[in-house]
């Protein structure tokens, strides 16, 4: 019989149903071989996407031989809500994540673990991001000093000289990422970058952060994991969020995907043949932009799945 194992994590600790009864660990390396001698052979261990904390834990119980799911918390948090439950304490958590299992085991998916390059790459995403949102906010402090009738030079001066230190910075951890992913991904690369309006910089972060696409099976599980899906909500005559998208997904890779599809919308035919049409159609902006990035994220799963190169004036081709 299969033991199904909830685990909810913290950052200095974790706590684990095994077999109905809660255990607390330290969330350390001493505390993983205490639990993985605790469990029995091939248990099937399901926690949280918690960001960092969870991820040694995950290597540990991966590498003694232990079946690793990591779920989305919202659709745990969902099933509390199904059930009604009342409480809420890290014991209880860890409770209703192996009841959760319980219920769903068969339509969830063990975790891929990722590659050391993707991993390193996911990092330099992170700091990538960090470091573009603070050039950014220098840029806009440096253009609200200009507007003043005195500038202090030593002040543009700094701001200057900082935002430059940053674009070296950053030049410099994007080609370290691309080096990183060429080393496992070098072909899925240059085959996304072959789509016109995308770069290396977007391709390897698309990437980084599906694992190279091992988990999507059509271009519309692509399309919700980024948020990007048409929302519509519904109850009789009332039609709300028409037109609208999810947003329950990568914010990040949204805002990639809507500054490619600013390009995509001039330069790739297929995706301008599709802006044009709904712009004379009185389509919003927006809207029609939303289509070009759903166009894209298509054009993308078309070039992945079928292992082609993008053909811009072959339009049929990579039409879904």
């Amino acid at each position: 019989m299969q033991t199904i194992v909830g685990i909810d994590i913290s950052k200095k600790y974790f706590d684990a149903d095994i077999n109905g009864k809660v255990c607390r660990y330290d969330n350390d390396h001493k505390s993983f071989k205490k639990i993985i001698k605790h469990l029995p052979a091939n248990s099937h261990c399901i926690m949280e996407s918690t960001s960092t904390y969870g991820n040694k834990l995950a290597y540990a119980l991966h590498e003694a031989g232990h079946i690793v799911y990591i779920v989305n918390p919202l659709q745990v948090s969902s099933y509390a809500k199904m059930r009604l439950s009342k409480v809420k304490t890290d014991k209880s958590d860890a409770k209703l994540i192996t009841e959760f299992a319980k219920v769903n085991l068969q339509d969830l998916r063990p975790y891929d673990f990722p590659d050391k390059s993707i991993l390193s790459a996911k990092q330099i995403e992170t700091v990538l991001s960090q470091l573009k949102t603070q050039r950014t906010a220098l840029s806009n402090q440096l253009e609200a000093l200009k507007q003043n009738n005195f500038v202090s030079e030593a002040s543009e001066k700094v701001l200057t000289e900082t935002m430059q230190y940053f674009d070296v910075q950053i030049a410099k951890l994007e080609k370290h990422e691309k080096d990183q992913i060429d080393k496992q991904h070098k072909e899925m690369r240059e085959k996304i970058t072959s789509i016109s309006g995308i770069g290396n910089s977007t391709a390897c972060m698309m990437i980084s952060m599906t694992n190279g696409f091992s988990n999507f099976s059509s271009a519309k599980q692509l399309s919700s994991y980024f948020g990007c899906c048409p929302r519509v909500r519904q109850s009789g005559s009332s039609i709300r969020n028409r037109g609208t998208i999810s947003k329950i997904g990568m914010s990040q890779a949204r805002t990639r995907l809507y500054m490619c599809a600013m390009s995509a919308k001039k330069y790739n035919r297929t995706c301008k043949e599709l802006f044009d049409r709904l712009r004379a159609k009185g389509k919003p902006f927006k809207s029609a932009l939303l289509a070009v990035v759903n166009k894209l994220i298509r054009q993308i799963y078309a070039v992945i799945s079928k292992n082609e190169v993008f053909d811009n004036n072959y339009v049929k081709k990579f039409a879904y």
